[in-house]
């Protein structure tokens, strides 16, 4: 979610309480679209970020260190010079709009009071910094908007600032249930109720949006045709709810994790929809932002990083599964080199009766119980016994094909559920060490050029396998990738501790370290809940984990990484419960 007008009043009704009456000491510009502001003042003051970036534009108080270039860029020298030593006056939000105007008193090069204000326009790619003075020019800002990038309105130093054009929707905070009525009549009937809702009402997003149909109990996928008056009535109760919930100030700023325990979305009051995964209330707005950002630039830094490997292995992987289907196609057609012997050793045994010339023969199947007539067809320039020669030659053909494609179809099966299991490690990373192991095994494994090592790499410490403590106290052990699996499972589990597995999908190997003792059932059920969890099949329902005690366990010999046969084995089925898992004490 992208911050809203709901979010932004709640931001600005934190640094009201923050940085109002403050002075700003320190200014910094860390990266080419953020700003960073230090205030400090008997309300407390702090840190304020500020950022123009088109994925991720905030304003929020942050305790987080960040690198600040050895030498200032130019909007940041001219902030210095209008607002370093300024006093906050103002923090207001113009209207329902994500704007922040943060006003500042400060004193020129004369003495004289001089009154600035610094505007924060938080709208996706358009988002802006401008500094504007007290006749309202723009002095700077941190994009500058020429008209050749827009001809609606441009942002450049001794322009006169005006505010972007509004959006043709109704104020929520004067919207009548008439008004409502009527706008919501006005949109297509096909359209969505939460779709509608942040078409016609000014600052509210999809996300607010899905929040007041939750709050009446509504499906925010209903469409507007099947809205009734009886719907309409529910509708405009919750949407008063929801108003006075801001108007009061009942924030209750919260991040939403889907199952994954990924961020998807936050949100400003107490959340009413359904939710897969988990709500985590925070003390402020600040807090929200800091941490959901924090955690999706951590998440979409490790997506980058994997990119390429991602790209690597579906690239081998359809060419594996391609591979595998002209084996296929091609053993399938050696099924009928049975036949091509049996033809020949026909033919031979009633040469004498056969003549030169024949373009068919109709012979008695002597090896059938049931001495059925077949029809063999002959090639007519051929004799009768190179006829037979001919079938035996299609036979041993055959036959060598066959046994040729039966190990190379193995060979790319198990090519194919490598590369699955990779893409399936990949997807689990959290860290960059776990990527740098899979890349480092798949070069190994000849699927990426060996490259010149990297010394710093080299000593970098390697990943640790997840370990978790069963609810009765026993240890569980769970491996990120390949190499950590048979490490765990080949070297450093006991023959006596238990090992674990999703049946027949990629996953990884999960070890009880029993210590000779036999599992108790409630450790079992989570040891297996971890290996569905961690598998190809964390999303699915009856998962069926095969456990055995790691004595039962080997590797073939030449086998890819990870790969392992085991014997005397039982099934158990789960169905991962996410807030089970939650509640594992969880060591790494």
């Amino acid at each position: 979610m992208a911050l809203d007008a709901i979010a932004v009043r709640c931001v600005v009704d934190e640094l009201n309480s923050r940085i109002l009456d403050c002075r700003i000491d320190k200014i910094y510009q860390p990266e080419r679209d953020e700003i960073v502001l230090h205030a400090k003042g008997k309300a407390g003051g702090g840190t304020l970020l500020i950022s123009a970036n088109a994925a991720n534009a905030r304003v929020n108080l942050t305790e987080r260190s960040m690198v600040n270039p050895m030498n200032a860029p130019m909007f940041c020298m001219v902030l210095r010079k209008h607002l370093q030593g300024g006093r906050i006056v103002s923090v207001d939000q113009p209207d329902t709009e994500r704007i922040i105007e943060i006003g500042v008193e400060s004193y020129d090069e004369l003495g004289d009071k001089t009154s600035k204000r610094l505007t924060i326009e938080i709208m996706g790619r358009h988002s802006n910094i401008i500094l504007i003075n007290k006749d309202g020019v723009i002095i700077d800002s941190i994009k500058h908007i020429t008209h050749e990038m827009s001809r609606v309105r441009q942002v450049l130093p001794g322009l006169l600032y005006a505010y972007p054009p509004k959006q043709d929707k109704i104020d929520p905070f004067s919207i009548s249930k008439s008004g409502m009525a009527s706008q919501l009549a006005g949109q297509p009937a096909s359209m969505s109720l939460e779709q509608a809702l942040s078409s016609i009402i000014n600052g509210i997003s999809r996300s607010t949006a899905t929040e007041i149909a939750a709050i009446a109990g509504i499906n925010g996928d209903l469409k507007l045709e099947q809205i009734t008056l009886e719907v309409l009535d529910v509708l405009w109760d919750a949407f008063e709810h929801f108003r006075s919930d801001v108007v009061d100030k009942r924030w209750q700023p919260a991040i939403i994790y889907d199952e994954q325990g990924n961020p998807v979305d936050f949100f400003p009051l107490p959340v009413h929809r359904r939710v897969n995964g988990q709500v985590v209330y925070m003390q402020s707005i600040s807090q929200v932002l800091e941490r959901y950002y924090a955690q999706k630039d951590a998440i979409d830094h490790i997506k980058q990083k994997s990119s390429d490997l991602r790209k690597l292995l579906n690239t081998h992987l359809e060419r594996a599964k391609r591979k595998l289907e002209i084996q296929q196609r091609e053993l399938a057609q050696t099924k009928d080199m049975d036949r091509y012997k049996l033809y020949g050793q026909l033919i031979t045994s009633n040469l004498y009766q056969l003549q030169p010339g024949q373009s068919e023969a109709k012979l008695v199947n002597f090896y059938s119980q049931t001495m059925d007539e077949l029809t063999i067809s002959l090639d007519p320039s051929l004799t009768p016994a190179e006829n037979a020669q001919r079938y035996f030659k299609l036979y041993n053909k055959a036959k060598n094909a066959a046994a040729a494609l039966i190990p190379q179809i193995e060979q790319t099966r198990d090519e194919i559920e490598y590369l699955e299991s990779q893409l399936d490690n990949l997807e689990r990373c959290t860290e960059e060490t776990d990527i740098d192991e899979i890349r480092q095994e798949l070069s190994e494994q000849g699927y990426i050029k060996h490259r010149r090592k990297n010394s710093d790499k080299s000593k970098a410490k390697p990943s640790q396998p997840h370990h978790f403590v069963s609810s009765t106290g026993m240890d569980i052990y769970v491996g990120k990738n390949n190499v950590q699996n048979d490490m765990l499972t080949l070297r450093w589990a006991a023959k006596s501790d238990y090992w674990l597995h999703v049946k027949d999908l990629p996953g990884s190997h999960v070890i009880i370290r029993s210590q000779g003792k036999l599992p108790d059932q409630q450790t079992l059920l989570e040891a297996a809940m971890l290996a569905a969890h961690y598998s190809k099949g964390r999303d699915s329902s009856n998962v069926a984990v095969d456990y055995t005690q790691c004595k039962y366990v080997n590797k073939p010999a030449g086998a890819r990484p990870g790969k392992v046969i085991y014997t005397n084995y039982k099934t158990i089925y789960v169905t991962p419960d996410t807030d089970l898992l939650k509640k594992l004490n969880r060591i790494v």
